[in-house]
């Protein structure tokens, strides 16, 4: 039974609310691949002061250790392209993080938690099966909840039936499609898409419950899948979801993730939310960081 099902004109609507994704991702990223000259992309950097702060704060902090890091272009040559490119990307999100309070009041610095671990996991799985599109898939992880945030205010009012039907034993996107007639794969893909994001990106996102759907990204949405379910199992996850960690155990049978690989892993992302939250503080606005080192990983 529907309590009240939603249009993707109205879910677009609200998404369009939201501040657009600012297009310094879009003019970046492909100057970074492209190999364009450092001064090239200071250029474009320079033009959004939010990001261009954080760049030199996560430059100039104790943790990357670049004391010696004076303006903007020595920022972009010392953080390196990935960390860079992860800079930028976690900059760009963080402002759109809020409570979930309809989620059984699951608070922005939960929602933060979660969103950096599926990151981290999806990239390091990508990375791991050669796929080439390890950013987008970090890209992917971060954003794969953002639907949340739209649908939170539409289940705001059926707060009760929602946790009554948590209770239950139906999933979250289960309870999201029968109260909405949605769920938050669905407005998270359309809101990717509002923004014109990659089209790997928006299909990881609108996939990443059903990565058998996701077509030639098929391999793409199910490391976000996986992401999603170890980022569970290292305890970031949210009340109600252990039905996706259940149900989607196949996934990381077809990843080939072994139980010895899969403690490895679990391991591995409670040490990369523990350093981002140690550097990030509670809530995800008051500060940028970003998680290549913190996975143990060499940066670019």
């Amino acid at each position: 039974m529907s309590f009240g099902p939603i249009s993707d004109s109205a879910i677009i609507k609200d998404a369009e609310s939201l501040p657009p994704f600012p297009r310094v991702v879009d003019k970046v990223i492909p100057l970074l691949h492209s190999l364009a000259p450092m001064s090239e992309v200071e250029q474009v950097v320079q033009y959004d002061p939010v990001i261009a702060a954080r760049v030199l704060r996560v430059a100039r902090s104790p943790y990357y250790g670049g004391s010696r890091v004076k303006t903007l272009r020595d920022a972009v040559i010392f953080l390196g392209q990935r960390t860079l490119c992860e800079t930028i990307l976690a900059a760009c999100s963080m402002g759109y993080f809020k409570d979930l309070d309809a989620y059984n009041g699951t608070s922005a610095h939960r929602v933060w938690q979660h969103s950096i671990a599926v990151a981290v996991m999806s990239q390091t799985l990508a990375t791991r099966l050669a796929l080439r599109t390890a950013l987008a898939n970090f890209m992917a992880g971060l954003l794969h909840d953002f639907g949340k945030m739209v649908l939170n205010s539409y289940l705001r009012p059926h707060k009760e039936a929602f946790a009554q039907a948590l209770a239950s034993g139906l999933s979250m996107r289960q309870t999201e499609e029968m109260i909405l007639g949605t769920d938050h794969a669905i407005v998270g893909g359309i809101i990717a898409s509002s923004w014109k994001l990659p089209n790997v990106v928006i299909a990881s996102i609108r996939h990443h419950h059903a990565p058998e759907e996701g077509g030639e990204f098929r391999r793409n949405a199910a490391v976000v899948c996986a992401a999603d379910v170890i980022a569970m199992q290292a305890g970031y996850g949210y009340e109600g979801e252990w039905h996706t960690e259940k149900n989607h155990q196949w996934v990381l049978d077809d990843l080939k993730i072994t139980p010895e690989g899969l403690a490895a892993l679990v391991k591995q992302v409670k040490q990369a939310v523990k350093g981002a939250m140690t550097s990030f503080g509670e809530n995800p606005a008051n500060s940028a960081k970003t998680f290549s080192d913190l996975r143990g990983m060499p940066r670019s």
